[in-house]
């Protein structure tokens, strides 16, 4: 029979209620920096100054944010999925986790970058690719800890 050193496992595995807190800390911020970004207009000289025109004129930005507020519920769901399974964690979990909230806090940059009116241009090619594999870290995530963690039946 093989004596293993239980604390020394316990040094190297962590609970999972404080990446949890940082992660709903980091997805609230960000989601709410989305909304910031949208500021109505002051009208310029001969411009139809109603609230309605004005409205009208921010549209594209209020489409960005409803787009990329609903990106960043779909990550913190799939972050609470896996989340729900582990009983425990380690470095590599927790670095994961630190790469996947660096991309969600990086949403809002994005999102600035989108949609400020209906003529601007398109994002250039690299924002473009980042958007695309921004959903890459979740799917890591669970990879990786579904093997290297502890999951729950």
């Amino acid at each position: 029979m093989m004596k293993t050193d239980v604390g020394a496992d316990a040094r190297r595995s962590f609970g999972v209620h404080r990446i949890e807190a940082l992660a709903d800390g980091v997805f609230s911020i960000a989601m709410t920096l989305l909304v910031l970004e949208i500021k109505l207009p002051k009208p310029l000289q001969g411009e139809d100054a109603t609230l309605t025109a004005r409205l009208l004129m921010v549209g594209p930005k209020f489409i960005t944010y409803g787009v990329s507020f609903l990106i960043c519920g779909v990550f913190w769901i799939s972050h609470q999925a896996i989340i729900h399974f582990v009983r425990r964690s380690d470095r590599i979990f927790l670095w994961l986790n630190v790469c996947f909230l660096m991309i969600v806090s990086a949403v809002p940059f994005a999102a600035a970058l989108l949609g400020p009116t209906p003529s601007a241009p398109p994002p250039p090619p690299p924002l473009r690719s980042w958007l695309r594999r921004s959903g890459l870290p979740p799917c890591s995530a669970w990879s990786i800890t579904s093997r290297i963690c502890a999951m729950s039946a």
